[in-house]
Order: C-alpha cells, then structure tokens, then sequence
C-alpha cells in the first residue's frame, strides 16, 4: 500500500496535464485580488504572511485582497531573502 505522498506524486508524474488544469483552476477561484491592480507589499502584510500563527492562505487573500499565489510566492521570497542574510 502507498503512501498518501507516494500516491500523489505517482499521480501528478502520471497526469501533468490535469495536475496543471486544477492548479489554474484553483488559483483563478481564490483570485480575490482585482485584475491588473499591483500593489506594494506593506511590512505589516509581509510580516503578517510569515507569522506562524497566521491564518490559512485562502483566509490571507480575503484579508489582504491578494491572490493565494501572490502570498505563497511572496512567502516564499521573504524566506530566500531571510535564509541569504542569516548566510544560509
């Protein structure tokens, strides 16, 4: 018996296709930022977005008005930036 990470990954390598349909799906339904509005991020938002008591990503994009994939690429980029100052 698999794994459930075994499972989904055997899954995802057998369907790219329908992996990357979802994930747009996904994304385009918790889009609740509006169209071609860029905005900065504020240091409350970026520290918001790192606190590890936050909400989850969808709850995040309600409060701040950004997409889900902004806040994760955005995540993801604070803690690059974090790891290369600590000389990570």
């Amino acid at each position: 018996m698999l794994s459930h990470y075994a499972y989904n990954k055997r899954w995802r390598s057998r369907y790219p296709n329908l992996r990357h349909k979802q994930k747009k799906r996904y994304y385009r339904k918790h889009n609740y930022s509006q169209a071609a509005n860029v905005k900065r991020w504020s240091e409350k938002e970026e520290k918001l977005i790192l606190s590890p008591k936050r909400p989850g990503d969808v709850e995040l994009a309600k409060q701040l008005s950004r997409s889900v994939q902004a806040i994760q690429i955005k995540r993801s980029r604070l803690k690059k930036q974090k790891n290369l100052k600590e000389g990570k």
